[in-house]
């Protein structure tokens, strides 16, 4: 197995700088456009009000894998960074967060259940996926994943886009 290669570039295990180039030879830096739409709805599915919107250009890492392509950037939140690990492979998603915000959350056909943690609170997560569109490639695309999800009973829908340019 490879060393992973952590979000500054940098490899794990100690690899040499020399490892490190030969690694980092199939890995592909880019721009990344990250934009989350989050729509409260009523039991009806009309909108209550605005929908709360964030937008951010990273650079960060694309990679191939035998499944698909994984995303690696770096967010700044309120609470702090949060590195983000996208894995697309098979018609499905898993977005892993870790650092101001924790959690791992599996888009595909059926519901998953999840802990979404902002330290130090824990909350319970059902997601449900609705569609996902996927184009990625090494040369860039798009991810476009749209779910809703129950988070302390409070549902809500979500629209998750992310170009690679």
């Amino acid at each position: 197995m490879l060393p992973v290669p952590t979000y500054a570039g940098e490899v794990k295990d100690g690899a040499s700088l020399y490892y490190r180039e030969f690694i980092l030879g199939f890995i592909k830096e880019k721009k990344f456009t990250v934009r989350s739409v989050i729509e409260n709805l009523t039991d009806a599915g009309v909108s209550d009000g605005s929908p709360e919107e964030s937008e951010f250009t990273v650079t960060g890492f694309i990679r191939q894998t035998d499944e698909g392509y994984t995303l690696t950037y770096q967010e700044q939140t309120e609470g702090g960074k949060v590195v983000c690990d996208v894995e697309t492979g098979d018609g499905e998603v898993t977005v892993c967060r870790r650092g101001a915000i924790c959690c791992v959350m599996k888009f595909g056909k059926e519901p998953t259940s999840t802990v979404y943690e902002i330290p130090p609170y824990k909350f319970d997560m059902t997601l449900r996926t609705k569609k996902i569109r996927n184009t990625l490639s090494l040369d860039g695309g798009m991810l476009d994943l749209f779910y809703s999800m129950n988070v302390g009973g409070a549902e809500k829908n979500v629209r998750l886009r992310i170009t690679v340019n």
